[in-house]
């Protein structure tokens, strides 16, 4: 657990090295998840409010697997994000994803098996991302605010 600037905390990441480092954060709200999947978890990107306007990020990992989009919508947040990651085609990547809102349940978006981990919200929102992505999700962290000093 590493603090980050304004209070927030960066949790993770969990998986493995491969791939490319990258980073996703400020967002106000996150309103979208658009995960891709298969046998492992192929990709993600976020849509997001940013000020008054509403914008994706870019989409972190390959171009496999099955597309889902997740609506939280603006009067939902994530309370608790969950996975396994473990070994695929000789490299360790991100293997299943859950999301937990207040307004349910989504997933699990790949194979759960592997190592696990899980990372549940009392007292803060989810705010971003971080990991390392190639042709799949190698790695996935969290930055999470605090909602109370």
């Amino acid at each position: 657990m590493a603090s980050i600037e304004d209070g927030t905390i960066a949790l993770g990441p969990w998986g493995g090295s491969g791939g490319t480092a990258w980073s996703f954060q400020n967002a106000r709200a996150i309103t979208k998840i658009k995960i891709s999947s298969g046998d492992v978890v192929d990709s993600i990107t976020f849509q997001y409010i940013d000020g008054e306007l509403v914008r994706w990020s870019p989409t972190y990992g390959g171009t496999g697997g099955k597309s889902t989009e997740i609506d939280l919508g603006t009067d939902s947040y994530l309370t608790a994000i969950s996975g396994h990651y473990g070994n695929y085609d000789d490299i360790v990547v991100i293997k299943s994803l859950t999301f937990v809102s207040t307004k349910g349940t989504y997933g699990p978006f790949g194979t759960k098996e592997g190592t696990a981990f899980s990372v549940p919200v009392n007292g803060g929102n989810f705010v971003g991302f971080f990991g390392r992505a190639g042709e799949w999700l190698d790695a996935l962290g969290f930055y999470l605010k605090p909602t109370s000093a």
